[in-house]
């Protein structure tokens, strides 16, 4: 019986699932950055979008902020349908029990569209080597939001993300008001957390 694809783990998913892993091993070092934490200022960010062209952070920064979702195709593969731990690539989910919320990509969109006074702009970001992967899962996910790359991983660097996916809540000043790794959207503890971030745009 063939594994589906949705299980299987890369050449190119091992190195990042390492990179990432080192990163994080990394952070706790004395002198080490520990990466983009809440009240810093958002790192600079180039990435590219299918068709090559390049994207800066202001691309997408607007009065009502940004949420950045990195994200990749494979990383349900490692420790539930959401949630990624970088150095646990074959440990079980934390919890045996079904999602209490969405698939992330559905509940970052509808969030999104939920009415608020400010709606920052939701930007996916993919780890994907393959770009056709991360945009198949993205079509049949039915969600509509924009896909960009950060196939060099220099963005996943900047921004410290030891986990998949990691969410970072920014404001129109650049100034960062959530940092979410490894959030999972079943864990309702999470979701309020974040949807408190994106409220405090608003204000």
């Amino acid at each position: 019986m063939n594994t589906p694809t949705s299980l299987k783990i890369g050449g190119w998913s091992m190195f990042v699932l390492a990179l990432l892993a080192a990163l994080g091993a990394q952070s706790g070092q004395k002198g080490v950055q520990k990466g983009v934490v809440k009240g810093a200022e958002a790192p600079a960010l180039s990435v590219t979008d299918s068709g090559g062209r390049k994207h800066s952070l202001m691309d997408h920064l607007s009065a009502s902020g940004v949420v950045l979702v990195f994200w990749a195709s494979w990383a349900g593969a490692c420790s539930g349908p959401n949630c990624c731990p970088p150095t646990t690539a074959s440990s079980k989910p934390a919890s045996s029990g079904k999602l209490e919320g969405k698939p992330l990509l559905t509940y970052v969109d509808e969030l999104r569209q939920r009415p608020r006074g400010k709606k920052p702009e939701v930007v996916i970001i993919s780890l994907d080597q393959k770009k056709e992967a991360a945009g198949t899962v993205l079509k049949l996910s039915g969600v509509k939001l924009p896909l960009l790359f950060d196939t060099d991983l220099d963005a996943a660097k900047a921004y410290g993300v030891t986990r998949l996916p990691t969410v970072f809540v920014i404001d129109g000043r650049g100034i960062v008001q959530g940092v979410f790794s490894g959030f999972n959207s079943g864990n309702e503890k999470e979701r309020k957390s974040l949807e408190g971030a994106l409220g405090a745009l608003g204000r």
